[in-house]
């Protein structure tokens, strides 16, 4: 993706719209003054909603029966050896 240059004065004068195009419309912008770049204004990446979980997990590959077991294992392993710290807050 490239970045289009633009310059602070116009930046400051127009920010809704270069936010806006940044957030809805993916473009990058990098800014600068005296023909120095200074700093970038970017889309931050889109994740998933909560709503979409189900259908993300279901999407990942499986695991074998093998796996399975060597993973579930690890997390006894894990469990035993950890060390619980005590609540600050007294519960």
């Amino acid at each position: 993706m490239s970045s289009i240059t633009a310059n602070v004065t116009d930046v400051t004068r127009h920010f809704s719209e270069y936010l806006n195009r940044a957030a809805y419309a993916g473009e990058s912008f990098v800014i600068v003054r005296g023909g120095r770049a200074l700093a970038e204004l970017k889309p931050l990446p889109r994740f998933k909603r909560i709503s979409e979980l189900a259908s993300v997990l279901s999407s990942l590959p499986k695991l074998s029966e093998t796996d399975k077991q060597g993973f579930k294992s690890d997390l006894v392993k894990i469990r035993k050896s950890a060390i619980m710290e005590r609540n600050p807050w007294g519960s």
